[in-house]
């Protein structure tokens, strides 16, 4: 059995693997308002009928037809699986994932809220920050603008 310290870390590796699948899910054309029904869904498909993180992982992304995963989701995969050296683990972690599946979905979708807001506020900083700036500072201190021509007869 899973003491609460390890259970969470098991959770926050599968919520970094959930969010890579979510973000590659996305990027294959799904529908971002079915997206987490649908991994919900799939993950706990896979958890039923999976022996371990690499089976599962491969069970998700093969049943949300995505292709071979990204540096990212490799990344989790990999890094979920160390962390269930072994088969007690393995079993401990798929029950787990089968008595808290939505659990799992809302810290991802919670952590996707986060970082979205933390993107946003980064690019309003940004757009801020460029418009105090004058357009002359853009070009650099030592590049100025073109003189403009007249028009003949203006």
């Amino acid at each position: 059995m899973l003491d609460e310290k390890r259970s969470d870390e098991l959770r926050q590796a599968t919520v970094r693997l959930v969010l890579d699948v979510r973000r590659e899910y996305l990027m294959c054309g799904a529908s971002p308002l079915k997206a987490w029904d649908q991994i919900g869904d799939r993950m706990r498909a896979a958890t039923r009928q999976s022996t371990g993180p690499e089976e599962w992982a491969t069970r998700l992304c093969r049943s949300l037809q995505l292709g071979q995963p990204s540096s990212s989701t490799s990344h989790s995969m990999a890094a979920l699986s160390v962390l269930l050296p072994d088969r007690r683990a393995r079993g401990d972690w798929l029950d787990l994932i089968e008595r808290e599946h939505a659990y799992v979905i809302a810290l991802a979708r919670l952590e996707a809220e986060r970082r979205r807001d933390v993107r946003e506020a980064e690019q309003a900083e940004t757009a801020a920050a460029l418009a105090e700036t004058p357009d002359a500072s853009l070009l650099g201190p030592d590049v100025t603008a073109p003189p403009t021509r007249r028009r003949k007869g203006a």
